[in-house]
């Protein structure tokens, strides 16, 4: 059986909801000192949306956009993953859903893959696994409403959406590389053990620790990887680093500490526990990140356009990132570049691991993967900012379409199976054109979809 070479992302489409709340307008209603939010946690906006949509509405716009604008024939794709934690249905996964987008090709592998903010890169890696085994296309797709209220009802501003759906090809412009480090370990930081509500139990000072353990557990095993091949890892073999990023603050402790850890050459030995990794106390990470400015600007800093502006997007953070790096950089610049990868998923997994860019082939250059991302502009042009009582108003909605769907189920009801207990009349202009949205949920509990065309 051969192996494909140079596999990777070919193609990168992105999507997030119109409407924001300014992180200042957050902090006013909070009653927090100004800056709290925006200089605190470093975030601009926060990107949210209403019952008309959902992670399968979102799976749904990006997909059929990713293979409208690269005109993949769908008989090439072989296999479809969906990173999520934001879990619609506990048994049907997403990726069943995007299977009316492949009609013709039933035969088709993959589904949903979740472990909090993670998932995505865990498919990611099964997709381009595959595709450099069989040749055939993957699509990966990241897709995520985060939203806190109830037992985390204080990082209510912390939350965001959106979806990134990418073609996994070989010979691609963004190849990834072989090495990686995935490390795991039983943690409560984060969870969401309440079907009935969309919202986790969080441990913040706790999940943030774990995050920065986490990094350095697996910097540790991939300089142990490449010491084992032959080959010095460091932090200054690459160009760009992209982090997972519940807030821009967090990134730029991820970045701080990282490169403490790798100027550090103190021969130690490797440890698996993560309780064992000291980490700097506030003051001293406070020092590190100030230290480290100019570095952060250069590398990480071209990653953060889109997560400041709409928060955190769980899985699709990561790719969000990456994104907005090829948004912002020019193509000539990028060509020959590396990207660091750093993702982390609360429970917890998380892994190291990197991107290299290249010209691309003639049918999926590099030219045309940035060309496509173009959208990124006009979905942050096209936002419309609300307040945040207008806010709350619609968390409200959500809220409580999720109650009606959480019903007990009465086979003895009058109602027949495919009555609507939920429909979205007119979507208005928050749904833009080529969008899909929620139509209707009938009694059963059965969703369907339609575009704005």
């Amino acid at each position: 059986m051969s192996v494909y070479s140079n596999v990777g992302i070919s193609a990168i489409e992105v999507y997030f909801p119109t409407r924001r709340v300014k992180q200042e307008d957050f902090e006013e209603a909070d009653k927090r000192s100004k800056g709290n939010y925006t200089i605190g946690l470093g975030q601009i906006k926060m990107a949210f949306t209403g019952p008309e949509e959902d992670v399968i509405s979102f799976s749904k716009t990006v997909v059929q956009r990713l293979l409208e604008k690269n005109a993949v024939d769908i008989q090439k794709v072989g296999r479809i993953e969906v990173g999520t934690e934001t879990i619609v249905d506990h048994s049907k996964s997403i990726k069943t859903y995007l299977m009316e987008h492949f009609l013709g090709n039933p035969f088709i592998e993959g589904c949903d893959t979740y472990n909090a903010c993670y998932g995505a890169t865990s498919a990611l890696f099964n997709a381009v696994d595959y595709t450099r085994l069989y040749g055939k296309y993957s699509i990966v797709v990241a897709s995520d409403i985060a939203i806190y209220g109830g037992p985390s009802l204080d990082a209510r501003h912390t939350g965001g959406a959106g979806a990134v759906a990418m073609l996994i090809t070989p010979n691609a412009p963004l190849v990834v590389d072989l090495d990686r480090k995935v490390m795991s370990a039983h943690v409560y930081d984060f969870h969401k053990p309440n079907t009935s509500i969309e919202f986790p139990y969080v441990e913040g000072k706790l999940s943030t620790d774990c995050y920065l353990q986490a990094l350095a557990l697996t910097h540790q095993g991939i300089k142990q990887l490449h010491s084992s091949q032959g080959k010095t890892f460091s932090m200054s073999n690459y160009d760009y680093q992209i982090f997972h990023a519940p807030f821009n603050k967090m990134i730029m402790k991820a970045h701080a500490f990282l490169t403490q850890l790798d100027a550090d050459q103190t021969k130690t030995d490797p440890t698996t526990d993560l309780s064992t990794i000291v980490i700097p106390d506030p003051k001293s990470m406070t020092e590190l990140v100030k230290q480290t400015k100019q570095s952060f600007d250069e590398k990480v800093g071209p990653s953060t356009l889109v997560p400041r502006l709409i928060g955190n997007s769980y899985t699709a953070t990561l790719f969000m990132s990456l994104a907005s790096i090829l948004h912002t950089e020019p193509e000539e610049k990028l060509n020959g570049k590396s990207v660091f990868c750093f993702s982390y998923g609360s429970g917890l997994i998380a892994a190291i691991w990197s991107v290299k860019i290249n010209k691309g082939s003639d049918e999926f250059p590099l030219s045309k993967l940035i060309h496509n991302l173009s959208n990124i502009q006009t979905l942050l042009d096209s936002e419309i900012v609300t307040t945040v009582p207008e806010f709350e108003a619609v968390m409200k909605a959500r809220e409580d379409q999720l109650n009606l769907t959480h019903q007990p189920f009465n086979k003895n009801s009058p109602q027949p199976k495919d009555a609507l207990i939920y429909a979205t009349e007119n979507p208005g202009p928050v749904i833009g054109s080529g969008v899909f949205y929620l139509k209707e949920i009938t009694h059963d509990l059965r969703r369907t979809y339609v575009r704005k065309e």
